[in-house]
């Protein structure tokens, strides 16, 4: 179809594989926003930069699942960044923007 595009649940086939799909990248990106190793994250890292998550997936992944936004959103600046990927980088410098005074929605100890 012209104009379609493949979206994050594109390789799935059922219910369970969306759902799997879904629960692995917010585990990723869970320990992404945690600060651990890169090496604890590394495939969702390869999944962004090989565009197989798109970057509005990845925006309703940070809006709903995520609790500090502006330093994700600063760790997908710097994924993007290595990639090359100006349109992105800039789509995330403007969201940056937008939230850059933001205050955390709760205190980490």
């Amino acid at each position: 179809m012209a104009g379609v595009s493949r979206n994050f649940f594109s390789d799935c086939k059922t219910y369970d594989e969306m759902h799997h799909k879904y629960i692995q990248t917010r585990f990723l990106l869970r320990r992404m926003e945690l600060g651990m190793e890169e090496s604890a994250y590394e495939e969702l890292t390869a999944q962004i930069a090989d565009g197989e998550i798109s970057l509005p997936a990845l925006s309703a992944f940070l809006v709903y699942d995520t609790v500090d936004k502006k330093g994700m959103v600063k760790k997908l600046m710097d994924i993007y960044r290595n990639t090359g990927n100006t349109d992105k980088l800039n789509t995330l410098y403007i969201i940056y923007n937008e939230i850059k005074d933001q205050d955390l929605p709760v205190k980490y100890i």
